[in-house]
């Protein structure tokens, strides 16, 4: 599963700390509903590939379990 992460942020220029994570087609009607209610956005095709465009990959890096540094 690919996780991606919206980033409020970096999409709307302000300071708002709204930040959501999980697939791709949920993070973005997420983030279309959060950008209309709280920021006054118009909802339409092009904020929805706007947002798509500004999300970001996040999905975490294998970590090899015989690797001690990575324990503290």
């Amino acid at each position: 599963m690919d996780l991606k992460t919206f980033i409020c942020s970096n999409f709307t220029n302000t300071d708002c700390s709204y930040l959501v994570t999980g697939e791709e087609d949920w993070v973005i009607q997420q983030a279309d509903d959060h950008v209309c209610f709280e920021h006054a956005y118009t909802d339409s095709p092009e904020l929805n590939k706007q947002i798509a465009d500004s999300l970001i990959d996040s999905n975490p890096s294998p970590v090899d379990p015989t690797d001690d540094s990575t324990h503290a």
